[in-house]
């Protein structure tokens, strides 16, 4: 019987060439596409799932709640401190503990100079949570002295080849311009899809060793510096580091939250005023689908995107199949009416049905593999995946395989079912009529399903890119044209942030030279303080603010929008506060978001009022803070362009990691910036020269739109291929059985525009109806995934781009019908009439 099968099979390929060629490489398409985006969707949920016990191993999400809502923290703001207040609060129920404290700077091989890197001290625990493979040497060896180090095996064979770098000596110079020398010892590999996978280099944390300076262990939040301190001494911060802890099996995580809870309730750890920082627990394979701090919306939307899109292709591509599937079977309906006649069962036809189905799925399936293969290089950098991924497992070829099963029965069954199960003189006398009457009405159906879904796609293609471009162009507040630009990483004391504004002043081509605590690329972390204000009628309103600080002539260097009074200037500095003499009144700025909480009803009206905030002043201690309101400047969107402006206080502060040096109109950027290296060289405390670029500062916003971007658009145009290639075997299939009808037409008179346009209409009409469907199924979507952005394109955009969607897609579909149908019309009717 299965050689009767593959006759059958290999009969029905041979009478139907272009249909097969049609239907299995618009099958093959859509089986590429969605393969690709269900491997790339499945490896996101899988992070960290292969470690050993990963459903026990946790970590510590930190999360600022204040009156006015909660902030999570990334997981690298957790205190130092944090660990070892675990394991003295459940010491038998942590089987495993370990930090991870990642440090930047320039890495050094053979003198050639690799920056912003990062080494990632850890303790010898983690290897009790995590198991990377070892490629040479010895982890434990590594982590038993703090000047050996484990290289990655990506960075071992980028530089130092097939030689072993075991032995080898590597540089590393802190961002405060430390020098560091580790010895080689192990190279190791991390497996499987991980948030370890960025981890480039390891050595052992102490963090005796290894802190930033005025940073300690055994501080859970920021220390400032006693009243009586000299001006210019800074305060102590805790250390932060990543952390992880394995759980003992049966011991609920919620109840470590809760004992960690009420322990830093009575302590009063991590209590500021009216906001404080408690700590919630992330398994570590949910955590890189956790929404970030740093962006707007989620991966998972991200991924449900995704899932979403290789779906519809999918279906256009089940569409193509069904479609063309019923006309060669309405080709063989009389074929079957006299197997029928001859005593052919049901059962057999039905299964000669299923195996031709299962043999083109299965044939698409394998081509699509190739695909995959053959374009994996470039798939892999448009889905940011690691090209070392081996696409054929065993594990990958059984999916694939219960794909074309399953394919086969959704798409075939009830079909296979009608034909085994019609009478064979109905199907002797109408043939596929018998069945599925004349099978136009199904095929209008498919049409009509894929050229919806080719609009919705279009429609999100077009306006994807034009909120991107509109996000990108649109004002963010500030500009970086003509600022020269610099971290001061290794800066440390107001003292020094004097020095290097006051020099670089002095360099001939500077209009002005500002620091601030707000910068291009940089996330606010905090909820807020609750600042109140009290009107002179004894009303009073409160608001949580962020509070930040600048120096004088800040927003001028960045060219932020004064919009009432006037920013810093270097005398509104307050005089350093001591027992004897606490701070009186200061100065601050509000930004247009702040205006609106604090419920002033414009600008000016903010100015010389007066706000009052509980700050901290050393040993959970808290005083009052009062200062006045001397101007109010544009909301910014320093952090992302994808977040809104947040309510914000600036005071004056000189010791500020970020600085803006702004070019004076007319002046020339390259002998600037030579003469600011000479000055930095004097003053720059031993640190590397080396100007923040625009890109760096604000690369990531974006990055994960226009990755969308890039999928929605190439799906895009693979679903518009896989359904033209339908519809042109449609048209085809149509055209054939149509030719003495067109003859008879053109003989009566008929023109070749009228044949053309009759056609035309038919296949006009289910696309029609199809961008009906399409418009409030496609609006829904889009407008779903534009609530990330803070400013959205008009709706009248969206409606235009909906409209051209429509018309693209009806146009496409005129060229593919108009083109084949004025062939058709062109024939001598004499031959058409004597077609058989």
């Amino acid at each position: 019987m299965l050689a009767d099968y593959l006759r059958g099979f290999w009969r029905g390929v041979l009478h139907h060439k272009m249909a097969t060629f049609i239907n299995v490489g618009g099958l093959a398409l859509g089986l590429t596409v969605f393969f690709a985006l269900t491997f790339y969707v499945d490896r996101e949920f899988s992070w960290d799932a292969h470690w050993d016990d990963a459903e026990r191993i946790f970590v510590p999400i930190g999360i600022q709640e204040t009156p006015t809502g909660m902030t999570p923290l990334p997981p690298t703001f957790i205190p130092y401190v944090l660990g070892t207040a675990l394991q003295s609060l459940r010491p038998g129920d942590i089987e495993a503990y370990a930090r991870v404290h990642s440090s930047y700077g320039t890495i050094l091989v053979d003198e050639e100079e690799y920056p912003n890197r990062a080494i990632s001290y850890v303790e010898p625990g983690l290897f009790d949570l995590v198991q990377f493979d070892v490629v040479e040497g010895a982890l434990r060896d590594v982590l038993a002295d703090p000047r050996s180090l484990a290289v990655n095996a990506a960075f071992a064979e980028t530089y130092f080849g097939n030689a072993s770098p075991l032995g080898a000596t590597i540089s590393f110079r802190t961002q405060q311009g430390a020098l560091l020398d580790f010895v080689v010892k192990a190279v190791y590999r991390v497996p499987g899809p991980s948030n370890f996978a960025a981890t480039t280099f390891l050595a052992l944390f102490d963090p005796g060793l290894f802190l930033r300076q005025n940073a300690q262990a055994d501080l859970w939040q920021f220390q400032p510096p006693p009243a009586s301190s000299q001006p210019g001494t800074p305060g102590k911060s805790p250390l932060y580091v990543a952390q992880y802890l394995k759980l003992r099996d049966g011991v609920d995580i919620r109840e470590v939250e809760s004992d960690l809870r009420a322990f830093m309730d009575a302590a009063g750890h991590m209590d500021s005023g009216n906001s404080k920082t408690r700590f919630a627990f992330s398994n570590i394979r949910e955590l890189h689908l956790q929404p970030s701090p740093f962006e707007a919306g989620d991966n998972l939307q991200r991924l449900l995107v995704f899932a979403a899109i290789g779906v519809l292709v999918l279906l256009i591509s089940g569409c193509n199949f069904v479609m063309l599937a019923t006309l060669r079977l309405a080709d063989r309906m009389r074929e079957v009416g006299i197997r029928k006649s001859v005593g052919g069962g049901g059962t057999q036809l039905m299964g000669q049905y299923l195996f031709d189905a299962f043999f083109h799925t299965l044939v698409a399936a394998l081509l699509a593999v190739l695909f995959l293969a053959f374009a994996f290089p470039r798939i892999a950098v448009m889905l940011e995946l690691p090209r070392d991924i081996q696409l054929v497992t065993p594990g990958n070829l059984g999916l694939c395989l219960l794909m074309v099963i399953a394919f086969t029965l959704v798409s075939s069954l009830y079909p296979a079912w009608l034909t085994s199960r019609a009478k064979p003189a109905p199907l002797l006398r109408n043939g596929a009529g018998a069945v599925v009457g004349t099978g136009t009405g199904l095929r209008k159906l498919l049409v009509g399903i894929q050229f919806s879904i080719v609009v919705v796609l279009l429609l999100a293609s077009a306006v994807v890119r034009e909120q991107i471009d509109y996000t990108r162009n649109r004002d963010a507040g500030y500009s970086l044209e003509d600022v020269i630009a610099f971290r001061l990483n290794g800066f440390s004391g107001p003292d020094a942030y004097r020095t290097i504004v006051t020099e670089f002043g002095r360099v001939p081509g500077i209009e002005v030279v500002a620091t601030g605590a707000v910068s291009p690329g940089t996330v606010m972390l905090s909820s807020g303080t609750l600042v109140k204000h009290i009107a002179p009628d004894g009303s009073i309103r409160e608001a949580a603010l962020q509070s930040a600080g600048v120096g004088p002539g800040y927003m001028r260097a960045m060219s932020v929008r004064i919009l009432a009074g006037r920013e810093f200037i270097p005398d509104d500095e307050p005089p350093p506060s001591t027992d004897d003499a606490p701070d009186g009144i200061g100065k601050s700025l509000l930004n247009e978001a702040a205006v609106r909480a604090l419920g002033f009803p414009t600008p000016d009206a903010a100015l010389d009022q007066l706000l009052e905030s509980e700050i901290n002043s050393g040993g959970g201690q808290m005083r009052k803070r009062t200062t006045r309101v001397i101007g109010v400047v544009a909301d910014t969107q320093f952090s992302s362009v994808m977040l809104p402006p947040v309510p914000q206080l600036y005071n004056f502060s000189s010791g500020n990691p970020f600085l803006a040096a702004k070019l004076a109109p007319g002046a020339d950027r390259t002998a600037v910036n030579s003469a600011l290296e000479a000055v930095w060289n004097e003053v720059g405390n031993g640190t590397p020269y080396r100007p923040a670029e625009e890109a760096l500062l604000t690369g990531f916003q974006l990055r994960r739109e226009e990755f969308e971007a890039r999928i929605v658009t190439g799906s895009t145009a693979l679903a518009i291929a896989i359904a033209l290639l339908g519809l042109y075997g449609l048209v085809a299939a149509t055209v054939v059985k149509r030719v003495k009808e067109i003859g008879v037409r053109k003989v009566m008179g008929a023109e070749r525009s009228s044949i053309v346009t009759l056609f035309l209409w038919q296949f006009s009409k289910p696309i029609v109806v199809a961008n009906l469907v399409a418009w409030p199924f496609g609006f829904w979507a889009i407008k779903q995934w534009l609530t990330r952005f803070p400013y959205q394109l008009d709706t009248f955009v969206i409606v235009l781009s909906g409209l051209a969607a429509s018309v693209l897609a009806l146009l496409i579909a005129w060229l593919t019908v108009g083109a084949m149908a004025a062939r058709a019309a062109s024939v001598n009717p004499v031959k058409a009439l004597r077609y058989e």
